[in-house]
């Protein structure tokens, strides 16, 4: 009896032992319990705005309001989600005028990276002048002056521990476009370039430019609009206009054109000859129409090469512009460009980058290649033995055209007029002008 009395004891308090334990592993559980739920309160109510990306979006280089947004951040790594939003309203941001034909839309740098863009812009008459991403808004130019109104969403897609959402933008602006003209010089040398620019047109907007010295035809290049007028050697000294127009708006600018000293040689022998008479109206067939053509394109980037290598043999034998005596004649008459003499069977190459627009044999001057380089320049490379390239082609800086003879005569045009190649090759005068606007 004893002895279950004593076994009873012992069950009896095993089980309070047992029931201590349970009650302290629950308390435990609890106090676990409370301390996540109050570890994950103190996160959840310390997560807003800041922890989403930045909104900080601008557009003509001003800053964007948040007209709305609703987000989802994720608290503790996503073990629970908090939503963020402010309701959207049809409430327009005024921004201030704006003086470009394409301003600007720059995202901060979270949102540039995983951002879903989605833009509309509205022009003055209701009408939509774009409506898409922000890679095909980069080609976009406002073609008026007016007020426009555009609508802008960014929203970045659900990604595990990271918020996710959208903003949304509402805004208004004036354009205003403030065309500005600029010219290369007012003073220029016999054989130089005169080049205009226009800078600030909307979109389709094309100028014009009329001088006593030339015709010219506006290229793009890079943010401007640029014409290049020739001043050929045989140009008259004295004062000259230019006049551009774009719009509504025009300007003059006065040009000094200064004389040149150009030198005298005394030749043994012409190198175009028309030997049968029948040369001379082929060249014109041939060649005269070239003078009336011109790509909108400016393909030279940097100065010209010389057509031929001084390393292969090649001399200058009548530089540009000279007075040539040849033979035993009593007349002269001028080069319009250079005369080198050469290793026969040496390489001819494209002085810059552009397009073969003529190869063939002419009577008067052998094989001919003529290569558009943009906005009407043109280099003429006559008097080759051999032709290497087709009409049509494109060839890069030193890309050979063809074979030398004896000589090769090298001219350098802008429509039927002669500049001098030297200014080409030293990158200098008005084809390398680059103009400070906008």
């Amino acid at each position: 009896m004893a002895k279950q009395r004593k076994k009873g004891r012992l069950r009896r308090k095993l089980l309070r032992a047992f029931l201590k334990f349970v009650i302290w592993v629950m308390m435990v559980a609890l106090m676990v319990t409370v301390l996540v739920g109050s570890v994950t309160a103190v996160f959840y109510f310390n997560t807003g705005w800041d922890d989403l990306p930045s909104a900080q979006v601008t557009f003509g280089g001003q800053t964007l309001q948040v007209n709305g947004c609703d987000w989802t951040a994720p608290v503790l790594g996503g073990v629970i989600n908090k939503r963020l939003h402010r309701l959207e309203d049809l409430d327009q941001q005024q921004l201030e005028v704006i003086e470009t034909a394409h301003p600007e839309l720059v995202l901060p740098d979270d949102l540039a990276e995983k951002g879903i863009v989605s833009l509309t812009l509205t022009g003055p008459d209701g009408e939509t002048v774009y409506e898409g991403d922000q890679t095909g808004y980069e080609q976009v130019q406002l073609a008026r002056n007016g007020s426009y109104a555009g609508t802008l969403s960014v929203k970045v897609e659900p990604e595990t521990g990271k918020p996710y959402g959208e903003y949304t933008y509402r805004f208004r602006f004036e354009v205003d476009l403030e065309w500005q003209f600029a010219i290369s010089a007012q003073q220029v040398d016999q054989g130089d370039v005169v080049a205009v620019a226009v800078a600030g047109l909307a979109a389709g907007e094309t100028p014009t430019v009329e001088s006593n010295l030339g015709t010219a035809h506006f290229v793009r290049r890079d943010d401007v609009m640029i014409a290049y007028i020739p001043v050929a050697y045989n140009r008259e000294d004295g004062d000259y206009e230019v006049t551009v127009t774009a719009g509504s708006r025009s300007q003059t600018f006065p040009v000094k054109v200064r004389y040149v000293q150009f030198p005298r040689v005394w030749l043994d022998t012409a190198v175009l000859n028309d030997t049968t008479g029948t040369g001379t109206a082929q060249f014109q067939t041939e060649i005269w129409p070239l003078y009336n053509t011109w790509e909108d394109a400016s393909w030279w980037g940097g100065i010209f090469q010389t057509p031929v290598m001084s390393a292969e043999g090649a001399e200058i034998y009548s530089d540009y512009g000279s007075v040539e005596t040849i033979g035993q004649m009593t007349g002269t008459s001028r080069n319009p460009g250079i005369t080198y003499s050469c290793r026969e069977g040496g390489m001819a190459v494209a002085p810059a980058d552009g397009k073969v627009v003529y190869a063939g044999w002419l009577e008067m001057a052998g094989g001919t290649v003529v290569i558009e380089h943009g906005a009407g320049l043109k280099s003429y490379l006559y008097c080759l033995s051999d032709v290497q390239v087709q009409v049509g082609q494109e060839v890069k800086a030193g890309d050979q055209v063809g074979a030398t003879s004896a000589f090769l005569q090298y001219d350098l045009k802008i429509g039927n007029q002669s500049i001098d190649p030297n200014d080409a090759f030293r990158g200098t005068g008005g084809l390398f002008w680059h103009p400070e606007l906008g």
